[in-house]
């Protein structure tokens, strides 16, 4: 690292410090070490630079971050590999990554709601990328403090899954305006007027809960993909803040057996093995007259022909697919009941089913981009004409939002279960984390590129 530090910019933020105006002034080191990308690539073929620009600061609204953790997403790989170069090209060298938690040592002219000194988790937004280094740069509103319950390691692992999955339960009606009613609550609470060092998340007296469970209306809720990143926290949030206003009957997890205890214990009370199922044939496969020849000529039943055989579940509220493809969405039009008629008001309930991976060929070319914009509108279509087709929908996180960030940290990786004394619970510590160190970077591309994963992979800069 270069031995002579710069300052762009650093100030007191009154509004969430009480401490002196005169602050001694903070500096960092004008280059850094960055992994970085000079072409698209089909394998991780990163180049470490030791002595990479710090990145300057480009608007008032933005600070500067020293990096402790970062966690690594699919849409980084295929960044990477140029799948999706038509929607977002890359400028190279470009370094990529979104999600970080790390210390503010700068920040812009307008910035109010954090100082040099915090521990913040942030997510870059959009087209931006950025954090596979050790200094990044991120709008004031991508960002949050972090709560002091977390580590760096833990909170990095949060902002880019949990907020796509935020915004895939939003696409329920009964869900929406609880989280947004929710959200709006943490919000509005004074806590940023203190100090990093003296934030810590405290529950809210004035959480909805209800004893009996009989009040509360009822749902079944199927996660496709239950053990990766998204599904995870989909299960944590179901159990934590969801189970606060619903009486989840059945919580469905679709996973790989062999991580059966991993998404029980994360809430799962209902585990089907995709191996044993028609599904083993990938997720681009349609059905045949409800079911699928493998490999061996025997004919094996599809996940909703299972657990409508094995455990009496004939509708579901509401299917979050994390895997995406076709099969998911045709199996549930072709093996469940996609509407229920509600005997107490005589109301329909439907099926609502949302991916965070639209269907057809990883490529988005502007072939494909037509193919999965015409399966898209027509599978909508369906659902528009008729009952017996799940309303389809489909999730994409593009902004981070403050009320949905705080609500992700405090109500999902850290859970107030008892309603009697309030006590906290650190859930995330169930929350599967393989972590590597910063020079590792290459072999945790490669693990999350096979889409075994289980639960998130992080990068720890302090790990040797």
């Amino acid at each position: 690292m270069a031995s002579h530090p710069t300052l762009i910019h650093n100030k007191t933020n009154e509004s969430s410090s009480s401490s002196s105006s005169d602050e001694p002034h903070h500096s960092y080191p004008r280059t850094m070490r960055a992994h970085l990308v000079e072409n698209y690539c089909d394998h991780p073929d990163f180049i470490l630079k030791q002595d990479f620009p710090v990145p300057p600061l480009l608007s008032d609204t933005q600070l500067l971050v020293h990096l402790k953790a970062f966690s690594l997403n699919p849409a980084d790989y295929k960044t990477r590999n140029g799948c999706a170069k038509l929607l977002f090209p890359l400028r190279f060298p470009a370094v990529l990554g979104k999600d970080g938690s790390g210390q503010v040592v700068a920040t812009g002219s307008k910035v109010l709601k954090f100082k040099p000194g915090d521990s913040i988790v942030g997510c870059q937004s959009g087209n931006r990328s950025g954090t596979f280094a050790e200094f990044a740069v991120f709008e004031e509103s991508e960002c949050t403090l972090k709560p002091k319950e977390l580590s760096h390691v833990q909170a990095s692992a949060f902002p880019t899954a949990g907020l796509t999955m935020i915004e895939a339960f939003r696409t329920h009606p009964e869900m929406a305006p609880i989280i947004e009613r929710e959200s709006q609550k943490l919000l509005n609470d004074d806590r940023n007027q203190f100090n990093d060092d003296d934030y810590q998340h405290k529950p809210n007296e004035e959480q909805e809960r209800e004893d009996d469970d009989q009040h509360k209306p009822k749902l079944n809720i199927m996660i496709i993909g239950a053990s990766g990143g998204i599904g995870c926290m989909s299960l944590m949030f179901v159990k934590n803040f969801l189970s606060r206003f619903f009486r989840v009957n059945k919580l469905i997890a679709v996973c790989s057996g062999k991580n059966e205890r991993v998404v029980s214990e994360l809430g799962a009370n209902v585990v089907i093995d995709y191996m044993k199922t028609s599904a083993r044939h990938g997720p681009q496969t349609i059905h045949d007259e409800g079911e699928v020849n493998d490999d061996e000529n025997s004919r094996l039943p599809s996940v909703c022909q299972l657990l409508r055989k094995e455990h009496g579940v004939e509708f579901v509220d509401f299917v979050l697919d994390c895997y995406g493809g076709y099969y998911y969405y045709d199996d549930v039009c072709s093996h469940l009941s996609n509407s229920n008629v509600v005997t107490s008001n005589g109301s329909v309930k439907r099926t609502f089913f949302t991916t965070v991976n639209p269907p057809g060929i990883d490529s988005l070319n502007f072939t494909n981009l037509l193919k999965m914009a015409y399966l898209m509108l027509s599978t909508k279509m369906k659902s528009w004409l008729s009952y017996s087709y799940p309303v389809f929908q489909l999730a994409s996180f593009e902004a981070t939002n403050e009320r949905y960030f705080k609500l992700l940290l405090e109500q999902v990786a850290i859970a107030s279960c008892d309603a009697k004394n309030m006590e906290q619970t650190i859930m995330v510590e169930n929350l599967p984390l393989t972590v590597y160190s910063f020079d590792e970077i290459k072999e945790a591309h490669v693990v999350l590129e096979s889409k075994r994963a289980v639960g998130k992979l992080v990068i720890d800069m302090e790990k040797e």
